[in-house]
């Protein structure tokens, strides 16, 4: 938990200490500003106070032979903020795909006429998995009919998510899987499930 200080910094006399992949923070853009509230990020302040006050804070990421940032903008705040020097501070992109795994997926068959769209990840406000229920809702019924989202994964808004659907009368365009396997998501990627779960709703 990159976010607290670590008592092993101190001991690290001749073992190298390496922090991160450090990442967050990360304000919210232009238009955003309710999927921020939703995110509590008016509270981000504390987290300065808390760099501040917590004792060892600012001694974890200063005496770290190496911390790793999870995106160029949480590498520049880190640089300012603890005055790191570009050798002891790196970027390192904590997501990420195997190429083995780009390699096996192949584009799925056609289902008919219909586009077939993906969503993987945790369904919380500022993944924006309502934006693209939304823009699908905004659609004529021509288009609608057209089209296929898959939403997998699960967290906090899903209730919310699956509300909308129903609100939008899209029950027959938008399915909610769940959250599967790390393993099971290549089925989706490669459009396996998506064909299942198409054929059972006709």
């Amino acid at each position: 938990m990159p976010q607290y200080p670590f008592k092993v910094v101190s001991v690290c006399q001749q073992t190298p200490f390496i922090l991160g992949p450090v990442n967050g923070g990360i304000p919210f853009p232009p238009g955003f500003q309710e999927t921020a509230r939703q995110e509590f990020a008016q509270f981000n302040f504390f987290r300065a106070v808390g760099r501040a006050l917590i004792p060892g804070y600012v001694e974890t990421y200063k005496k770290a032979d190496k911390v790793l940032a999870g995106s160029t903008y949480t590498l520049n705040l880190l640089k300012k903020l603890f005055a790191i020097p570009d050798t002891r501070i790196e970027l390192f992109y904590e997501n990420g795909i195997a190429q083995e795994f780009l390699m096996s997926v192949k584009p799925p068959k056609e289902e008919g006429s219909h586009i077939n769209l993906l969503f993987v990840g945790r369904l919380v406000p500022y993944k924006c998995a309502d934006v693209v229920i939304e823009s699908i809702g905004k659609l004529d019924q021509a288009m609608q009919s057209k089209i296929r989202l898959t939403i997998v994964g699960d967290s906090s808004e899903r209730n919310n998510l699956e509300n909308r659907v129903k609100e939008l009368d899209l029950e027959e365009t938008v399915s909610f899987p769940g959250w599967v396997n790390q393993s099971e998501t290549l089925d989706y990627y490669q459009g396996k499930s998506i064909s299942i779960m198409l054929d059972k709703s006709t």
